[in-house]
């Protein structure tokens, strides 16, 4: 109740406001001219008040932390670098409790409890999930398998989560509707298995060594750096995103990744261009002094 969405749909509206956030404080960071940060910084804010979307709050949180830690970080000992992480840890979990206490009352108080609400509903569907992985470890029960009548919709399975349950009401089960599994890594494990999952973490721990030697190459005067670490910081904050929201292809977040991506591609080939630019002029006006001399 009291959420918009707008013509967007409230996830997405959510997911939009919150990477214009992101986008407004590396920009900030980055010496944003004009302070024309302040725009999408507003505008950002106020859409995830409107859509009160819990995932993108944390996942705004989230990538604003990464950022800070990863990018912005002085020259200090590890000690102290290790204390910041730790108040940093602790500054962004009490700014996302007291954003989804003062947002989503309801379903906070809800889940504590584990009686009501979309939270309590979220971990009843994890605990579920975990359940199915369990059952089927290795290669898990197929793609997409998970939301059908049979594997989520089981009378069986379903009596186990509500003895697991016992205060949710019996709406919230899936005798009588499928769902998703509303997290995209416990998705990969039901799915997939071990073996579905251990990939997946290889490919993400690939693609992220491969960014960090992109985002090594563009200087900090470069023009792209403020894109590039965008969409870097993006993809985390999708990564966070997605332990709240399944995967299933051709959705705005999917989209949005392949989109950062490809633009980190992108922006990797124009710094590489403008530097053998870069270079080449200096050649020639080195070898006109030489040549007057």
């Amino acid at each position: 109740a009291g959420r918009y969405g707008g013509l967007l749909g409230i996830n997405t509206f959510g997911l939009v406001s919150g990477l214009l956030v992101l986008w407004a404080v590396i920009a900030r960071a980055n010496k944003g001219h004009r302070k024309l940060w302040v725009i999408p910084l507003a505008t950002g804010i106020l859409g995830l008040f409107l859509s009160k979307s819990g995932s993108s709050i944390l996942a705004t949180i989230g990538a604003i932390l990464f950022f800070r830690l990863a990018f912005k970080r002085k020259r200090t000992t590890q000690g102290i670098w290790l204390l910041q992480l730790a108040l940093i840890g602790v500054l962004g979990f009490a700014l996302a409790l007291g954003s989804l206490r003062l947002l989503r009352p309801g379903d906070l108080f809800g889940l504590v409890s584990l009686s009501e609400g979309s939270y309590a509903q979220r971990v009843m569907i994890a605990y579920g999930a975990l359940q199915i992985f369990l059952s089927h470890p290795l290669f898990g029960v197929g793609w997409q398998a998970s939301s059908t009548k049979a594997i989520i919709g089981d009378p069986t399975f379903n009596e186990i989560l509500m003895q697991a349950f016992p205060k949710l009401p019996a709406h919230y089960f899936f005798l009588e509707r499928s769902t998703s599994l509303h997290n995209l890594y416990v998705q990969l494990l039901a799915e997939l298995g071990i073996v579905g999952f251990s990939l997946f973490v290889y490919g993400v721990a690939h693609i992220g060594k491969t960014i960090a030697g992109i985002l090594k190459q563009v200087p900090y005067q470069s023009p792209f750096k403020r894109l590039a670490l965008f969409n870097a910081t993006g993809l985390v904050y999708l990564l966070i995103w997605w332990n709240t929201n399944p995967l299933f292809g051709g959705q705005t977040e999917s989209i949005f990744a392949v989109t950062f991506l490809s633009f980190l591609a992108a922006l990797w080939r124009l710094q590489r261009q403008n530097h053998k630019r870069e270079r080449f002029v200096n050649l020639n006006v080195f070898m006109e002094k030489g040549l007057s001399h």
